[in-house]
């Protein structure tokens, strides 16, 4: 047997999320069975088949040779005619094996041991009446949530995910000496020639709605909760939020609850197709829905031609030289409300200056977990800036935040440089330009800006050593710091040192302020002092989010 199993799917749910759940199943099957890394497990395709095209060359191998098929269940696939004849032929092996001569005991108990289906996305409405005989079956391995739901999810979910991979894996493992005797047709049918197993339709088991509802980008979804053996069956109505329930048979059935889609528009422009497959692929997770450009003179000129729909954010591989630095500098002329994250392996090459306008920067594009939270963080603040554009409203905590951002007003970039970076980490900065509004009484908001932070950053350059009003702010912080028993101490400075300013002859800057652990920076070599200035503060917060 060439193939432990054979992945169906519509071509209509295509996507890196498809291929991702083939690879981790395929890798989950080679480590529980010790195989070599190079070995067959699966066999997955993702050829665009037209409505009437035969299969090819090594689907029709795959479907002779697999042992069994595991098939991603989706609105989509409930209609596929493809699917269903796809099921047919396993179908049509499975009683040609029978047939033969083989003793019973060492053949697959019955189709529910050779086609696996899994829940991909919910869907609401009837199945086709093979589909929910397999359901049914008590060795069919049920699923709280559809896996699309599972990666667009974080936390618990990823974990879940994970495990019913693992226990799917070893359930194919455990079915195939079994599946492994299935008989291959000779030779294989024609396309025209099989029809769809799914003819046949349930409408009693689930409902008198054949095509089922398919949610539009935006609308509400429903997802699984429990899938089996339930006596009723409960669905919330979308438009009055009310349930209803009906007693049936003990069979298996969807209990569906409704869930809300928050979708964030993503445009990725990149040269590589591997860079924008990865950034798609991140999107997806997070439920976005992203615009792919090679070119990046047409990304600008649909933001010309659409102003009304910007994306929230962009997302520009610098390493693209030309292409990308042009329309970095382009976004940020426009002084567009999204915000712009900048991808380079190579920031080394790059003036801090030369990064100004983006809201954070990220040095490896496949940290993907990294990646993906910043994504997030930074299409929401995307979003926010939009919101206020129109509303004039601004966030009523802004004057309570963590970290406490001091810094003179001629370095103004290079404070809202850094600001925006521990934004998209998540790490809320009280300076004094987003802060402030009109008519505050900006001396006192100071002083309780700087009471209320864990942490006092001080962005030290030529320019703050000449303000009094940075020192004295400095100063303020560091008296209260050192008012405090040192083993109570749970606030932090963290001194700034940009391009080497002059604290020669400073007694207060050279004796106590240099003795803290302090983050040293540069136009030219900027990246380990800002990792080390996210390092300290994560830290820093985390310690004390665990003391609450």
């Amino acid at each position: 047997m060439s193939h432990h199993f054979f992945l169906s799917y519509s071509r209509a749910d295509r996507s890196p999320l498809v291929k991702r759940f083939f690879e981790d199943l395929c890798d989950t099957i080679r480590i529980e069975s010790n195989l070599r890394r190079t070995e067959s497990v699966g066999f997955y395709e993702e050829i665009r088949y037209s409505v009437t095209s035969e299969w090819s060359a090594a689907a029709k191998e795959a479907l002779q040779d697999s042992g069994m098929m595991v098939c991603l269940l989706s609105p989509a696939y409930l209609h596929c005619e493809r699917a269903g004849k796809e099921w047919q032929l396993f179908e049509m092996r499975r009683q040609v094996t029978f047939a033969g001569p083989d003793p019973l005991d060492i053949l697959p108990e019955s189709l529910a041991h050779i086609i696996l289906p899994v829940t991909w996305s919910p869907w609401d409405g009837p199945l086709p009446k093979v589909i929910r005989e397999i359901l049914a079956h008590p060795d069919h391995i049920h699923q709280q949530q559809a896996l699309l739901t599972m990666f667009k999810s974080a936390g618990m979910s990823h974990r879940e995910y994970a495990e019913y991979v693992r226990n799917l894996a070893n359930q194919i493992i455990e079915l195939t000496p079994a599946a492994s005797r299935l008989r291959p047709l000779d030779p294989l049918p024609a396309m025209s020639e099989v029809h769809s197993a799914f003819g046949l339709w349930d409408e009693a088991a689930m409902g008198s709605n054949k095509g089922g509802n398919q949610s539009k980008q935006g609308e509400n979804t429903y997802q699984f909760v429990k899938g089996a053996q339930l006596n009723e069956r409960t669905v919330t109505n979308s438009e009055t939020g009310e349930a209803s329930s009906s007693n049936k048979q003990k069979e298996p059935q969807q209990v569906l609850r409704k869930k809300t889609r928050t979708n964030f528009l993503v445009s990725a422009i990149s040269n590589e197709s591997q860079v924008l497959e990865l950034i798609e692929e991140l999107c997806l997770l997070s439920d976005f829905h992203v615009k792919k450009y090679k070119d990046a003179e047409e990304a600008l000129t649909d933001v010309r031609s659409n102003p009304g729909r910007v994306s929230d954010l962009f997302i520009i591989d610098l390493d693209d030289a030309t292409p990308g630095q042009q329309v970095f500098q382009t976004l940020n002329k426009w002084k567009l409300p999204s915000t712009i994250l900048a991808v380079s392996g190579n920031f080394e090459r790059y003036t801090l200056p030369e990064l100004f306008g983006a809201m954070a920067i990220v040095p490896s594009l496949f940290r993907s977990e990294e990646l993906m939270d910043l994504i997030e963080q930074c299409a929401k603040i995307g979003r926010g800036r939009r919101i206020y554009r129109k509303e004039k409203v601004r966030d009523q905590a802004r004057t309570k935040r963590p970290v406490f951002l001091s810094y003179s007003s001629k370095d103004r970039e290079l404070a809202k440089f850094l600001s925006s970076n521990l934004a998209a980490r998540t790490i809320e900065a009280w300076t004094m330009d987003e802060s402030q509004d009109l008519g505050d009484q900006w001396r006192t908001e100071i002083r309780n800006g700087i009471k209320e932070a864990q942490a006092f950053v001080a962005l030290i350059t030529n320019n703050y050593l000449k303000s009094d009003y940075c020192v004295d702010e400095l100063k303020r912080f560091y008296e209260s710091l050192t008012s405090e028993p040192v083993d109570e101490q749970q606030r932090l400075l963290i001194p700034v040192f940009y391009e080497n300013p002059n604290i020669s002859g400073n007694d207060f800057f050279e004796r106590e302020v240099k003795g803290y652990t302090a983050a040293m920076m540069s136009e030219k070599d900027f990246l380990n002092g800002f990792t080390l200035l996210m390092g300290r503060i994560q830290s820093l917060l985390r310690n004390y989010d665990n003391d609450l």
